[in-house]
C-alpha cells in the first residue's frame, strides 16, 4: 500500500537539513548577553547546535516584530546576524530594509554563494556584501558539504 501511495502522489520530501540537528528552546534567556554566552558554551563543548529559539525573551512587552531595546539592543542583534547553521551552512539575514550591504563574517574556509555560485574564501574576518537586498537573504556553504534541498514532487501544486 505505502509503495502504490507513493507512486501516485511521489515520494516525501527531505526534511531540511537544519531540523536534523540539535535544537536549543528555553524560556528566560535575560538578555542578548545570555544568548551568545549559551551559543559559545555549546561551540566550546563541542556540541553542534543548529537553532535557538528565542522568540518570547526578545520580543518587546510580548508584541509580535518587535525587539526589546534595552535587553536586546538593535546593534548588538545585529552584529550576531551572521548564523552558522551546524557546519555547513551560513545565513546572514539583512535586517535594515533600505540596504544594499551587509557585513557578515566568514570563517577560515572555502564557501559557495547559494544565489550566484560564486566561490568565496573565507579568511576568519568580517566582509562586506553589495547588492543584496531586504529579499533576499545571502547565504553560503562551505565546500564540500552537501545541503539536501526541497525538489518539486507529485505533492506541489
Amino acid at each position: 500500500v505505502a509503495q502504490q501511495n507513493s507512486e501516485t502522489v511521489g515520494k516525501a520530501a527531505l526534511m531540511p537539513y537544519w531540523a536534523l540537528g540539535f535544537h536549543q528552546c528555553c524560556y528566560g534567556m535575560r538578555d542578548v548577553y545570555v544568548v551568545i554566552e549559551v551559543a559559545a558554551n555549546y561551540s566550546a563543548a563541542g556540541i553542534p547546535i543548529e537553532t535557538m529559539w528565542t522568540y518570547v525573551d526578545y520580543v518587546y512587552l510580548r508584541r509580535v516584530f518587535t525587539l526589546d531595546p534595552n535587553r536586546f539592543p538593535l546593534r548588538i542583534v545585529q552584529s550576531c546576524d551572521a548564523n552558522p547553521y551546524g557546519n555547513s551552512i551560513l545565513v546572514s539575514p539583512v535586517s535594515d530594509e533600505n540596504s544594499t550591504t551587509t557585513s557578515i563574517y566568514l570563517p577560515q574556509d572555502i564557501f559557495h554563494d547559494f544565489w550566484i555560485h560564486e566561490v568565496v574564501q573565507g579568511q576568519g574576518d568580517f566582509v562586506t556584501l553589495s547588492n543584496v537586498f531586504y529579499t533576499t537573504i545571502p547565504l553560503h556553504y562551505k565546500g564540500g558539504s552537501v545541503a539536501p534541498l526541497h525538489t518539486n514532487s507529485a505533492n506541489d501544486h
